[in-house]
């Protein structure tokens, strides 16, 4: 289910800090609550044949990796 929303967990759950590697989803928007806050991931990408996409954490540009507590802490991801 992660990978369908683009979100790939690169320890494979077995790491004591997890981090998590973001693609763009299959989905234009997802919105997954997370306790009171919300995590949403929008996806404005548009197909091409490198797959380049930039990502946005909270209106700043980010890589494509999270760690779980940025997850956790909700906030808005968006692929361009």
């Amino acid at each position: 289910m992660l990978a369908a929303v683009g979100i790939f967990d690169v320890s494979g759950n077995c790491a004591r800090t997890n981090n998590y590697y973001a693609i763009p989803p299959l989905f234009k928007k997802i919105i997954i609550q997370i306790n009171s806050k919300k995590l949403v991931i929008i996806n404005n990408t548009r197909f091409s044949k490198d797959n380049k996409f930039a990502t946005y954490y909270n209106g700043e540009s980010h890589n494509p990796s999270f760690s779980f507590d940025e997850l956790n802490n909700g906030g808005e991801i968006v692929y361009k």
